[in-house]
Formats: C-alpha cells, sequence, structure tokens
C-alpha cells in the first residue's frame, strides 16, 4: 500500500505489458475500463544483419507462444535487452531494425487516460485485469492499494471547565415571617467570578494542513464531570502546537431552578429545604476551559 499526495490525476500507466495481451484497469468504485487495445502480433526482421535481430526473433518467437506460455516476466526481460543494445548497437546502417526494435520498446508500456480528483482521507484501489476471451482459467490480476493522507487528526486534551455561576438560574430559601410563615427569597446572586468548574476530556479536531503550525484554531467537543454534576461540552480551541491551549464554548449541565408552582415571595405554612424548592434541569451555559495534551489520563486512578 503506497500513500499519494491529493490532486487531479489525468491518468494511470501501465508498464510490463505483453504485446497481444488484453488488459484492463479498474479503480474501486468506478466504471470498468475499456481494455487496452492489442498489438500486432509479429514484427517483421531487418534486412541487414545486426546485433539486434537475435533479440527480434525472440521477441516474435514469444508473441507466437500460446496465450499460458507468455508471462509479463519473460517479455520483461526480452525488453530489458532489447533497450539496452537500442541506442549503442551496431545497426546504424539498418533502420529497419532500430525501427522495429523501438515499437517494441514503446509497446512495453501503454497510458490509459483517467481523470480522478483525489483527496484527502482517500483509499483508492487500482485492479488491472490481464484478460483472456477464450480461457478464463489463463486471466491474471494484480491489485494496487494506495491512500492517501488522513483529513486530519483528533488530538486529546484534559483540563479544567469553568462555567460561570452568575449565568444559571436563581437559588431560593425559604425566610421565616412568624410562626408557620414563611416567604420564599431569593439568595443573594453570585458574584462574576464566581464558577463552576469540571476536569473535562476534551476533542480537538485539526486538519492535516494546520497540523505543524503553531497556533491552531480548531472545532472542540468533550465532556466534564465533578463529585456532583456531569457535562457535555463544544466549542473552538485555541491550541499551541497541540499541546497547551484554552478553549471556549457551550455546556450543558444540570442546574437547579425554582419549582414552578413557586415564585418569589410567596407565602408557605413551613420552611423548605433547597431539594423541596427546586428542580434539576440540563440547561446551557458558556464555559472556558484550561487544556493540556498529556501521554496518559490524569483523572485515570491507577492500580496500586
Amino acid at each position: 500500500e503506497q500513500t499519494l499526495p491529493p490532486g487531479n490525476y489525468v491518468g494511470i500507466k501501465i508498464e510490463g505489458m505483453v504485446p497481444t495481451i488484453n488488459y484492463q484497469i479498474k479503480v474501486e468504485q468506478e466504471d470498468r475500463l475499456p481494455a487496452v487495445p492489442s498489438v500486432p502480433v509479429t514484427v517483421a526482421i531487418g534486412e541487414t544483419a545486426c546485433d539486434l535481430d537475435p533479440l527480434i526473433t525472440e521477441y516474435n518467437t514469444f508473441i507466437e507462444k500460446k496465450y499460458i506460455d507468455k508471462t509479463e516476466e519473460g517479455y520483461k526481460e526480452i525488453y530489458t535487452q532489447i533497450k539496452k543494445l537500442l541506442d549503442k548497437s551496431n545497426c546504424e546502417n539498418n533502420s529497419d531494425a532500430k525501427g522495429i526494435a523501438s515499437t517494441i520498446v514503446k509497446r512495453y508500456s501503454t497510458f490509459q487516460p483517467l481523470l480522478m480528483n483525489i483527496t484527502l482521507g482517500e483509499d483508492i484501489t487500482i485492479t488491472i485485469i490481464r484478460r483472456n476471451e477464450t480461457n478464463t482459467s489463463d486471466e491474471k490480476t494484480w491489485i494496487f492499494k494506495y491512500k492517501t493522507k488522513d483529513r486530519g487528526k483528533f488530538f486529546i486534551t484534559y483540563g479544567f471547565a469553568f462555567a460561570p455561576k452568575a449565568w444559571e438560574p436563581d437559588s431560593y430559601y425559604t425566610k421565616e415571617l412568624a410562626v408557620d410563615s414563611f416567604s420564599i427569597q431569593k439568595q443573594t446572586s453570585p458574584g462574576k467570578l464566581e464558577f463552576t468548574y469540571s476536569p473535562t476530556i476534551l476533542f480537538n479536531w485539526v486538519p492535516t494542513a494546520k497540523i505543524n503550525q503553531n497556533w491552531n484554531l480548531c472545532f472542540t467537543a468533550g465532556v466534564g464531570a465533578n463529585t456532583d454534576n456531569f457535562a457535555v461540552l463544544a466549542g473552538g480551541s485555541l491550541l499551541f502546537n497541540q499541546t497547551i491551549g484554552i478553549s471556549i464554548g457551550g455546556t450543558f449541565y444540570s442546574q437547579n431552578r425554582l419549582y414552578g408552582q413557586y415564585n418569589e415571595n410567596d407565602i408557605v405554612k413551613t420552611t423548605l429545604t433547597d431539594d423541596q424548592l427546586h428542580t434539576s434541569i440540563h440547561r446551557l451555559n458558556a464555559y472556558i476551559a484550561i487544556i493540556f495534551r498529556l501521554n496518559e489520563n490524569p483523572f485515570e486512578k491507577k492500580s496500586q
């Protein structure tokens, strides 16, 4: 399996083709391509002898073999020898032999036009089939697998998320007015710097093209929990070298709200506890988190 860079590809080149044998190319999830056209069965030998002539004769003998006796490896040996001699042979006066040898070399490979737009995160399978229309047992298949780099990578970070208590629903208590008379009153509002916090695990998505950058702004989602609550978080993170950063977004977690049957300043006959006054609801709040990428989960308990 090999790795390909993304981009627009215009075709596939096949090397090592045996003339007179039909080849076919298939790309996974694409229509099957037409077979590569056959080439003439034999070529003629030049009238003037030269050191290319024996190889051309060997080529003709190879072409005349039965289908099953022909192999790409056998043809490659002939092709290699002819190509090696072509530029330094003693056949300057025999243009026919050199022309025939050049034709043989050219037939060793073919180019099949095929427009492909390959992007990141793809697996590509190319199948080349050697066809024998009269005897399918002689067919041979080559499968080549390629892949491109992943579209991006998730980085797991750990940290602490803080949600402002000032944006949570108001809390209430019962204030005694007289015997068997209590008023429902709002508690003092939390200060601007009071927060609900929880340890968090966040997943940060960084595209491949930006992984090597010092600073990355990326999408983030994860969970948080403390002894009293469980939270789901989503937002954005600013990471420095995918190791430390700040995350900002929204978080859903359980918050207390006054029961609908009560209102502020209502009079009741008995004192009410927090559980009697409030109901638990899951509500959105903002958060800010300081996050780190570590080699192991810092919140995981280690066995003794």
